[in-house]
């Protein structure tokens, strides 16, 4: 039992743990566990913060009785076409596409983009 080390910071593991433990502390594996899981997530936070932030948008823009723009406006506005939970080629030779973002669906086409809620 001499010489265990953690496998976070590498202290040693104090005597009063048990002989099976990894970890110096309780913190310790929770910070370790933590760090792993962070970074495993790192790609998916993002994907859900760009998700959140075109869902605010429109919801800012529902508030205001506002349900059609240009695509520059919303793309100044930091809209970003690329995040939504769905897409679908309406009309390829009209450039109509139909795009979803949980509750709403999006129409656009070469300039303007409309949106609505779904009905459920």
């Amino acid at each position: 039992m001499e010489g265990r080390i953690c496998l976070n910071d590498g202290n040693p593991i104090p005597v009063n743990r048990r002989s099976d433990a990894i970890f110096c502390s309780n913190k310790c594996g929770w910070e370790y566990r933590n760090k792993l899981n962070n970074e495993a997530n790192k790609e998916k936070k993002l994907h859900e913060r760009k998700l959140h932030m075109n869902h605010k948008i429109l919801q800012k823009l529902e508030s205001k009785g506002k349900f059609h723009a240009p695509i520059e406006a919303m793309e100044l506005m930091d809209f970003d076409f690329d995040y939504c939970t769905g897409v679908e080629n309406i009309d390829k030779i009209n450039s109509i596409t139909e795009y979803h973002l949980y509750e709403y669906i999006i129409i656009t086409d070469k300039t303007r983009c409309k949106f609505k809620k779904r009905i459920s």
